[in-house]
């Protein structure tokens, strides 16, 4: 019984206590808005995340042939190609992140399969060609500091260019 009791009282002093003591929520808000960085307690440390994405063209390989022949015939032609997407400037998301972001691979090579066929009616020689495509965009990449449990976002941002690989583009001549 004496447990028990001990129990329901140190309980009862609990909320009293946090009722009294605890701030409200927008209490929390403002002190945390209006926080003065100086006055915070600990080590600050900095990440650094991808905040957004832009598309901003679409860019294109130079045209391998990739069959010829005299018609009037029905040409075709299949084969593989290489392609992968890449980035320039300072990164400092890791490479899979960034990666993640865009939704693909970056670095790394793959082989396309291509296949492409054209009936030409005329007489003559033509040829089939085949190229890569590329969506180009910039991807901003902003500093946080990690402070007092608490996470801010800085006003410092980096931007890589990001080039996607897109699709295989095909023509003749």
């Amino acid at each position: 019984m004496e447990i028990n009791t001990l129990i329901k009282k140190s309980s009862v002093a609990s909320l009293f206590i946090l009722g009294v003591l605890s701030p409200t929520l927008g209490d929390i808000v403002s002190a945390e808005t209006t926080r003065d960085y100086e006055t915070m307690s600990g080590n600050p440390y900095y990440t650094w995340q991808a905040t957004s994405k832009k598309y901003v063209s679409t860019t294109y390989g130079s045209f391998k042939v990739c069959g010829s022949g005299k018609t009037p015939a029905t040409m075709s032609c299949s084969g593989k190609s290489s392609v992968s997407t890449t980035y320039s400037g300072e990164l400092e998301i890791p490479v899979r992140t960034l990666g993640a972001y865009i939704g693909a691979t970056i670095n790394k090579a793959t082989e396309k399969e291509h296949s492409y066929s054209k009936d030409f009616k005329d007489k003559g020689h033509h040829e089939l060609l085949v190229r890569t495509a590329y969506k180009n965009y910039n991807v901003v990449q902003t500093r946080y500091m990690h402070l007092d449990g608490q996470k801010y976002k800085t006003s410092t941002t980096k931007t890589v260019k990001v080039k996607k690989y897109s699709h295989l583009d095909y023509s003749w001549r």
